[in-house]
């Protein structure tokens, strides 16, 4: 799931950042991948561990949304 950022149209100069997002499940646990990356190379990453059981594409809506 990748969803790409930008600026609203009044203000000019500024670069779009792109956000991904990643979910991963097994037995034991779940959890997602964030990653923000913006101009120039600029990266956020974080990772989600969540309490509770989620499939795959669970755990990429609870991450997109908290």
């Amino acid at each position: 799931f990748i969803l790409e950022l930008s600026s609203p149209p009044d203000e000019t100069g500024t670069q779009p950042w792109t956000l991904s997002v990643d979910g991963s499940s097994n037995l034991r646990e779940s959890g997602a991948e964030v990653v923000l990356e913006g101009p120039d190379g600029v990266l956020i990453e974080h990772s989600l561990c969540f309490s509770f059981k989620a499939s795959n594409n669970q755990a990429e809506y609870e991450a997109l949304i908290t």
